[in-house]
């Protein structure tokens, strides 16, 4: 696999900087909210059709919701084991 472009090196580490500075403005507001990342894995994606890839990668609405609802059914878990 050849190294990443320049450009491809800088757009990493924007989308690095936003994903951040969300979790840094949500720090400082005192706001524990739980964050989970969804998004293209950082590697190299196949060309094809898009719905394809996210359905392959799980970047669908429907995979988004279920990776949300198994989160919060595993602290629900936790939180009634703490009881």
């Amino acid at each position: 696999m050849s190294e990443p472009t320049p450009e491809l090196r800088e757009l990493r580490a924007e989308i690095a900087e936003i994903d951040t500075a969300v979790l840094e403005a949500l720090n400082e507001l005192e706001l524990p909210v739980p964050v989970l990342r969804v998004g293209w894995p950082d590697a190299f994606i196949e060309h094809g059709k898009v719905e394809a890839l996210r359905e392959k990668y799980g970047l669908t609405a429907e995979a988004a919701l279920e990776k949300a609802r198994s989160y919060l059914a595993a602290m629900e878990s936790r939180r009634m084991a703490l009881r």
